[in-house]
């Protein structure tokens, strides 16, 4: 795998073709280079480590007992590191320095924007007209008025204090992560698949990174035909219901679907489940199923147990598993929208959501290429997969594409 000469190179490729097994190829042949490898989980740090044996992981074997002070410590000391996604968003812009020389290569796209909720007493402490602890800029950016706060919420004040977070109601913020970090690397190489429409797109694109280039597979139509042509996607026979007959329609299946809903509804999901699991034939060890995570214990089919969070992304422990159940509906959180809309960006909900459901469906045996049995209960997320599936016969993307430059 080449690295391209632009201060953002994203290699968008679909899973389990060897990104990231090229990128540690090409680590390896570049040894004069400082790293900062970034993955998603523990568990993945221990396969680059056993491809580069002398790249370092942080832990709290030190003298405060913090992983962030020993990521620091040898960062310093210029050696190559291997993290995870959540010690890599603890940076600060007091670490700037130390960054400056080092490529950073981040498997997975990160989490760059979330919303944050308070609850309406917390707010009220935070805002309290008579000893306020925040106030607002014209910008809707947040201020800490008492320096001196040392209270439960210390944590969130000191990320405000580096102008991380935006207000958008008062029970809900918006916490970014600090554009400058990313912009002290000398380089930021992304291992992806779809990043377009990703968080991590939005946030370049509200940041100004306008010299992002990505580079496509030219075989991804073919790969993504093969995937169609491996998968059995379970049709249901009534495609107009939310009665608990497979299929859930409109926003069904989302999370306030799911909040609202009454344990005979949620119950239903579960029974459905279970049924297709049986009508495979499915051994209990091969089933994977997803809900969110506050209803795991809801939807758990009977005698079938293995869950897998709708988000997760870059796990291989899961390739054996040849039948499973995705039943949510994902959408962006509302505040979330509305702060990337506010920044002249326009939002594709379909194509986020899209992207989310492929990585889940690329945890099981798809992954290794066998063949497996899907069943996606929302009509809406079902459509769009098949939507995906359909228009690889027709698309025909260019290889490389470069946003801000005007190249193709």
């Amino acid at each position: 795998m080449k690295t391209l000469e632009h201060n953002v190179t994203v290699f968008d490729r679909i899973m389990s073709q060897g990104k990231s097994s090229n990128m540690l190829e090409t680590v390896k042949n570049n040894p004069h280079r400082k790293y900062l490898y970034v993955v998603p989980l523990l568990s993945e740090i221990e396969r680059v480590q056993s491809a580069l044996p002398y790249f370092v992981t942080p832990t709290n074997r030190n003298r405060d007992g913090r992983k962030h002070s020993h990521l620091l410590e040898i960062l310093s000391r210029g050696e190559n590191v291997v993290t995870t996604h959540s010690l890599f968003r603890m940076l600060h812009i007091e670490d700037l320095s130390i960054l400056k020389d080092y490529v950073l290569i981040l498997d997975e796209v990160v989490n760059v924007i979330e919303p944050l909720q308070v609850s309406e007493d917390d707010s009220k402490l935070l805002f309290n007209t008579d000893y306020p602890i925040l106030s607002r800029n014209d910008d809707n950016t947040l201020n800490v008025i008492k320096d001196d706060y040392r209270g439960k919420h210390i944590a969130e004040i000191e990320v405000i204090k580096a102008g991380r977070i935006t207000y958008q109601s008062d029970t809900s913020f918006i916490w970014m992560y600090d554009p400058d970090i990313f912009r002290a690397f000398d380089k930021i190489i992304v291992l992806t698949f779809r990043f377009q429409n990703s968080i991590l797109d939005y946030y370049f694109r509200i940041n100004n990174f306008n010299d992002v280039e990505i580079t496509y597979s030219d075989r991804e139509d073919f790969l993504v035909r093969k995937t169609g042509n491996l998968i059995n996607l379970f049709e249901p026979k009534n495609k107009d219901s939310n009665k608990g007959n497979y299929n859930w329609i409109g926003s069904g299946l989302s999370f306030n679907w799911y909040k609202n809903a009454d344990k005979k509804d949620i119950a239903k999901i579960s029974n459905k489940v279970r049924s297709y699991f049986r009508r495979c034939k499915a051994p209990s060890n091969k089933t994977l199923y997803t809900t969110f995570s506050d209803y795991e214990n809801d939807v758990k089919p009977k005698g079938f147990s293995e869950f897998l969070s709708h988000n997760a992304k870059a796990m291989n422990q899961h390739g054996d598993k040849t039948t499973l159940a995705y039943t949510v509906n994902r959408f962006l959180n509302p505040y979330l929208v509305r702060f990337i809309q506010n920044k002249g960006i326009e939002v594709n909900q379909d194509d986020w959501a899209l992207s989310e459901l492929i990585q889940w469906i690329y945890r099981g045996s798809i992954r290794r290429g066998k063949p497996m049995n899907l069943l996606i209960m929302s009509e809406r997320m079902r459509n769009l997969y098949k939507a995906w599936i359909d228009a690889s016969q027709l698309k025909n993307v260019d290889n490389i594409i470069t946003f801000g430059s005007g190249k193709k």
